[in-house]
Parts: C-alpha cells; sequence; structure tokens
C-alpha cells in the first residue's frame, strides 16, 4: 500500500496539471489590467479571461485558469501545464517558433509613461541613457532593449506590471515601457504618472498560443474569435472594458 501511495504521489508532481477532459486551463498574468487582472472578490476578471471562458464555453468544458509569472506561460504551454496562454501577448517571430498563435484580436502598441511633469525625455532617442522598467518578457522590454538598445542588465525587469509601475513611482527609474492599454490604467490610477506623447512605436498585435501540433485547439479558438467579431460580442467586451 505505501508503494502504492508513492507511486500516485509521484504521478501527481509530474504530470501536468491539464489533467482533466473535461476542463480546459488557460494560462495568463493576472497583473494586465484591463486584460487580466484579480478582481474585489480575488477572482480572475478582464477582457482576456472573459474570451477564454467563451473558449471554454464553446468546446462545452469547464474553465480554469492557471495565473503564473508572463515569462513562464510559453514554457508551460510547451510542457503542457496549460492548454492555451491569452495575455495581451503580442505576436512575434520568435514565439511563433515556439508556439502556434490565433488570428490576431487586438491591435496594440507600446508607451512611455513617466513621473508627472518629467522632461527628461523629449525623443525615442532620449530613453537610451534613462533608467527605465518593464516587465520581464514583455515587448516593452524588447523595445528596451533591441529598438532603444539598452544593454539588457541594465534594464529594471519585474515579474509583475505593478511592481514595475511602483519602482517608477518611486522615482528609482526614469520611465516604464509597456503597452498602451494597462498604461491607460495604471494612469488613471495614479495621478501622478503620465503617458508621454509623441514617441511613436511600432503597431502590434495579440494572439492566442497554442502547443504546436494542437490544430484541433487552434482552429476551435480562430472560428470562436470570428464569431464574437461577427456577432457583436467583441465588440460589448470591448465596451465593457475599455470605455
Amino acid at each position: 500500500m505505501k508503494k502504492i501511495l508513492a507511486l500516485i504521489l509521484t504521478l501527481a508532481l509530474v504530470l501536468p496539471t491539464v489533467a482533466l477532459a473535461d476542463t480546459i486551463v488557460m494560462g495568463s498574468n493576472c497583473s494586465f489590467p484591463p486584460f487580466e487582472y484579480i478582481d474585489e472578490q480575488g477572482n480572475p476578471a478582464g477582457f482576456d479571461v472573459e474570451i477564454g471562458k467563451l473558449v471554454a464555453e464553446k468546446l462545452g468544458v469547464d474553465f480554469y485558469l492557471e495565473d503564473m509569472n508572463f515569462d513562464g506561460l510559453l514554457l508551460a504551454l510547451e510542457a503542457g501545464k496549460v492548454d492555451f496562454v491569452i495575455a495581451a501577448m503580442t505576436i512575434t517571430e520568435a514565439r511563433q517558433e515556439q508556439v502556434n498563435f490565433s488570428t490576431p484580436y487586438f491591435d496594440a502598441q507600446q508607451v512611455v509613461v513617466v513621473q508627472k511633469g518629467y522632461d527628461g525625455i523629449q525623443t525615442y532617442e532620449d530613453i537610451k541613457d534613462k533608467a527605465v522598467s518593464v516587465q520581464d518578457g514583455t515587448t516593452g522590454f524588447l523595445m528596451a532593449t533591441e529598438d532603444v538598445g539598452i544593454p539588457a542588465e541594465e534594464v529594471v525587469a519585474f515579474k509583475m506590471a505593478n511592481d514595475a509601475v511602483a519602482e517608477l513611482k518611486l522615482g528609482r527609474v526614469d520611465c516604464m515601457i509597456l503597452d498602451s492599454a494597462p498604461a491607460l490604467v495604471f494612469v488613471s490610477q495614479n495621478d501622478d504618472l503620465e503617458i508621454l506623447e509623441g514617441i511613436e512605436t511600432p503597431a502590434e498585435q495579440y494572439g492566442i498560443a497554442v502547443k504546436k501540433g494542437n490544430d484541433e485547439l487552434l482552429a476551435a479558438i480562430n472560428e470562436l474569435l470570428a464569431e464574437i467579431m461577427a456577432d457583436g460580442t467583441y465588440d460589448a467586451l470591448i465596451a465593457k472594458f475599455f470605455q
């Protein structure tokens, strides 16, 4: 009996968290409002979360969200610990080598957030010699390192976006780079912060990530996105979370 119990415990540790056929698991990082966050009742909420629930509904299964660090999401997907990832994730060539993406479901771009009244950044080039905070693994980090040219070890990267915001509020960095929609939320919640105008950044598109080879799930997700964009559901979610 002891040997059987030990075997059961071992299997529980090594098997992926996606173990139940009647439950689909979405990976996300709940520190990026309005896409994903923890509401006042302590539950995951947001634009992406609602889309994830619709995926589960379409498939006729229960929904579960696994909240984890953003930079670990695709690794978890590849390992089978989650079934799909919705996390305001920009479709990039590097990520497409790891996973497959759905058709784009949201247009975005990076912005620069500073303490209100800060005038040390007038142009894109001015960012290069400044202290910058970002969320680790995001396109904000890529913009700081690849586009602006700041050495990776000099970028102040955090696992959670709100920690990068706190670093800016404390004056330990000069600016923060992040996606425009959550930047608007953070600025609305902190009257000492503002988004810099006139800093041009490339357009981005978010996609839903699925493990390579899981073509059936990818097809169902693409079908769902087409349906909700045609029947008004998508517009209703935009109105709920962004207006």
